[in-house]
């Protein structure tokens, strides 16, 4: 059976950190692999509003309208990747149920099994951090929030995994903070935690 990596978890979580290294990991260990990420499939506009809170606040019906195109960009890049029997990683938040089920109705089509890889980090000093960092070089091309303002708004409208979601998928967690990863029994997901147990 084929395969589906969805990353998921807030902002400054170590998403495309860990799904970087995770295709690395996977192609050199005989998985075709692939990324797909969020900030190459939204339409940049300028600077002054891709960093403003309303960039990110889905109460804002051209702001949902947008980020529904780009997370079905998304789904369409990893839908290809299973076509070339290619492990797609999909790198975003993943933080509205409704974008999500349209990952597993693709997996569902494709007779592919989802794998989900929480990313946790709730360090309030280390995020601020990084946020302070991505102000002062602001690169639109690699990440698309840098205020607090942002990543309050992201926290929430954030929805968490459902307990069936967790039940029916393969669910993986990994501490930023502690770098511990918990994982499922399967031969697979024991692949991907000994992967990202090593960065």
């Amino acid at each position: 059976m084929q395969k589906l990596i969805m990353m998921h978890g807030l902002p400054l979580s170590g998403k495309s950190y860990n799904a970087g290294k995770l295709a690395e990991f996977l192609n050199d260990h005989g998985y075709p692999c692939g990324v797909t990420v969020s900030n190459a499939t939204r339409d940049h506009k300028p600077a002054a509003e891709m960093f403003s809170k309303a960039w990110v606040d889905e109460t804002i019906p051209e702001t949902r309208r947008q980020k529904d195109i780009s997370y079905r960009r998304l789904v369409d890049a990893a839908s290809a990747m299973l076509d070339k029997h290619s492990i797609p990683i999909v790198d975003a938040t993943w933080h509205k149920r409704r974008r999500r089920e349209w990952v597993y109705e693709v997996a569902k089509h494709k007779k592919a099994s989802v794998y989900i890889l929480h990313m946790l980090y709730d360090d309030e000093q280390g995020i601020r951090k990084i946020l302070d960092m991505r102000l002062s070089t602001r690169r639109p091309e690699r990440n698309l929030l840098d205020t607090w303002d942002q990543f309050m708004t992201m926290k929430e409208q954030f929805e968490s995994l459902g307990q069936d979601e967790k039940t029916k998928h393969r669910m993986l967690i990994k501490d930023r903070i502690s770098g511990k990863v918990e994982a499922p029994g399967d031969d697979f997901s024991k692949l991907l935690k000994g992967g990202l147990s090593s960065w």
